[in-house]
């Protein structure tokens, strides 16, 4: 588990991963990001409005 306000990510080995419709949106007012424990790798980005700004 690790956490980057404003959300927490959860990993899970295979097979442990509960069901989509059993997974809450928000834990603790974060939002909950469900990953397998071998794929943990999550960064947010900022959206842009101007189709011509690249990320860096």
């Amino acid at each position: 588990m690790t956490t980057s306000e404003p959300f927490i990510v959860l990993g899970f080995h295979a097979g442990d991963l509960p069901a989509e419709d059993q997974r809450p949106f928000s834990i603790a007012g974060l939002i909950a990001i469900w990953r397998p424990v071998d794929d943990m790798d999550f960064f947010p980005q900022e959206a842009s409005s101007d189709p011509e700004a690249q990320m860096e």
